[in-house]
């Protein structure tokens, strides 16, 4: 597969700009996504929650990049730390797992892997938008109906 679409790819440049593969591999202690497509000029859209499970009046900015945004939201019991950033063969992603548990999920349709501790209340929502190249994770002590429902209720605004 590998030689095939190398081939393939040297070939054709509308497959090289249409082709999105990210590779995740389980270590010990962690998680490791690598991902394979070019990387494109466009901006990378502004995302926010239309829908969140309890009041959170502060939000402060984490990042802010041509690559990557995120942000931390608190309230007195909760927290939610979302990011996104663009899926290219320059980017990756580690998440450490040691004892959590992992289940694969589909948030509106796209692919994703939940991890949640074994003994505890944190949780880690990682979710790939192939067609847009995009990679959202979101760290939270909600519970996964909770955190599933506010993955799904993303929307881009601008």
């Amino acid at each position: 597969m590998v030689l095939c679409s190398g081939v393939f790819f040297a070939t054709s440049e509308n497959a090289r700009a249409d082709f999105s593969e990210r590779f995740r591999i389980f270590y010990q202690y962690s998680v490791l996504y690598r991902f394979a497509n070019e990387s494109d000029n466009k901006a990378l859209p502004v995302y926010d929650f239309p829908w969140l499970p309890a009041e959170f009046p502060d939000k402060s900015t984490n990042t802010d990049s041509d690559t990557k945004r995120g942000f931390t939201l608190k309230n007195d019991s909760n927290y939610i730390m979302f990011s996104y950033y663009k899926m290219s063969s320059v980017s990756k992603l580690v998440l450490y797992t040691a004892g959590y548990s992992h289940e694969e999920v589909y948030i509106n349709g796209m692919k994703g892997d939940f991890y949640t501790q074994k003994h505890g209340s944190e949780s880690e929502l990682v979710w790939f938008d192939e067609s847009a190249a995009i990679c959202f994770l979101i760290y939270s002590d909600l519970d996964r109906d909770a955190l599933i429902r506010t993955a799904e209720s993303i929307q881009a605004v601008g």
